[in-house]
């Protein structure tokens, strides 16, 4: 038997709720994950459209300053130091973006032509320029040759101490008809700065469409559970009522109707039909056992008188019974008394009987006569039977003779009468 006492409705409403949250936790967790692949797609995507956006720019900024070059390098009048030169006074103003510059190398010696941010490194080798493994000269003359105009490595930003470097993405191409690769780049941490700042605002609009879908959920929880359990108040309302009622009756007075409001025919309905089918059944069976024990009642006194009777008749019994035993004792002496006469009677009999046994012998005698007489009688029974037998036939003949007898008379008596 349950210690704690409990309800339906709390019994129904505890899975139910329990159900709701499981089921709002999956939903939650599927839904951060979701939001969270979304946004790492996202993420990629912007980074993918920002870095093409600069590879286009740098692209089209490269092809300005390669014809610009080629241009140069087309002159025909001019030495090769006064192209330099006057590479050298075009190119190194040239910028886009925030800090975008270009620089001009010898291919194939990593000498420094032209430097847009810093002219100090004007022909100067920096074949051997190395950044944390990476030999950056080396490997934008490599990109050059190779046709793949676009790498990234790591470098120093003007306007930040020489120890901090920034990812940088850049260029290398070759300029037609020069020994020469002309190259630039940009700072990708710009892209981060892009992609942190669509990062912020969509978090911004993420927590805020976070909320308003957190408040729209919890709203339909919460009317769900309102619903739920208005739903389970209409089923254990009329229970509890079939209950009280049951209690009111204190198991004594089942004559009572049930009654339950019920706008349909539903379980609970039929619930409460059954409990007073049940009462008026128990109302029955209690009315005929009490019935019953009236008429017991009644029994019990006469039996009662009937015991009072009996013993009085038995008292009379026993004073009977006590007469009978000295009466019996009387003829005992009386049957010790003729024991003796028996032993003569009994030899007055043994004489008897053989005088019996010498009548049965004649009269054995006597029935083997009997039976032949018998025998005798059945044959000459049998000879009366078949002399019989022969008189009705000779009767039968005498009979059909009679009738021929008295047709030959008619005939004659006609025969006589028409002579």
């Amino acid at each position: 038997m349950p210690n704690r006492k409990t309800t339906i409705l709390r019994k129904l409403m505890v899975p139910l709720v329990l159900t709701i949250l499981l089921t709002v936790g999956a939903v939650v967790s599927f839904y951060t994950v979701l939001i969270n692949r979304f946004s790492l797609e996202m993420e990629s995507l912007l980074r993918g459209e920002i870095i093409g956006k600069y590879e286009l720019e740098i692209t089209s900024t490269t092809e300005v300053a390669l014809t610009l070059l080629q241009a140069i390098n087309d002159l025909p009048d001019l030495s090769d130091e006064e192209r330099l030169e006057l590479s050298r006074a075009m190119i190194v103003p040239l910028r886009f973006g925030t800090d975008g510059y270009y620089y001009v190398y010898e291919l194939g010696t990593g000498v420094n032509l032209i430097h847009g941010a810093n002219q100090s490194l004007h022909d100067r080798n920096l074949w051997n320029l190395e950044r944390d493994g990476t030999f950056i000269i080396q490997d934008l003359d490599r990109v050059a040759r190779e046709g793949t105009p676009f790498h990234e490595w790591d470098w120093t930003r003007p306007g930040f101490p020489d120890d901090q470097v920034f990812p940088k993405l850049g260029s290398a191409v070759v300029v037609p008809g020069t020994n020469q690769w002309l190259g630039t780049g940009v700072y990708i941490a710009e892209i981060e700065d892009e992609v942190n700042t669509f990062k912020s605002k969509f978090n911004e609009f993420f927590n805020l469409f976070q909320l308003v879908l957190g408040l729209l959920f919890v709203g339909f929880v919460t009317v769900l559970i309102v619903i739920l359990t208005v739903i389970i108040k209409r089923v254990t309302t009329p229970i509890v009522r079939i209950k009280n009622q049951l209690v009111e009756s204190q198991g004594i007075d089942f004559s009572k109707q049930v009654v339950v409001r019920c706008n349909e025919k539903d379980e609970v309905y039929d619930l409460s039909e059954a409990v007073n089918i049940m009462n008026c059944s128990v109302s029955n069976v209690l009315h005929r056992v009490t019935h019953d024990l009236h008429i017991s009642k009644d029994v019990g006194e006469k039996l009662e008188k009937l015991a009072e009777d009996f013993s009085g008749v038995t008292s009379e019994i026993t004073g009977a019974l006590t007469e009978t035993r000295a009466q019996t004792e009387q003829l005992f002496s009386q049957v010790d008394a003729s024991s003796e006469n028996c032993q003569e009677t009994e030899t007055f009999l043994y004489t008897v009987a053989d005088n019996i046994e010498h009548q049965a012998s004649a009269v054995q005698q006597s029935s083997s006569a009997i039976e032949q007489m018998l025998v005798s009688l059945r044959n000459i029974d049998k000879v009366t039977a078949d002399k019989l037998q022969r008189v009705a036939s000779l009767q039968d003949r005498a009979r059909e003779g009679q009738s021929h007898l008295k047709e030959t008379m008619e005939r004659m008596k006609r025969v006589t009468e028409s002579v």
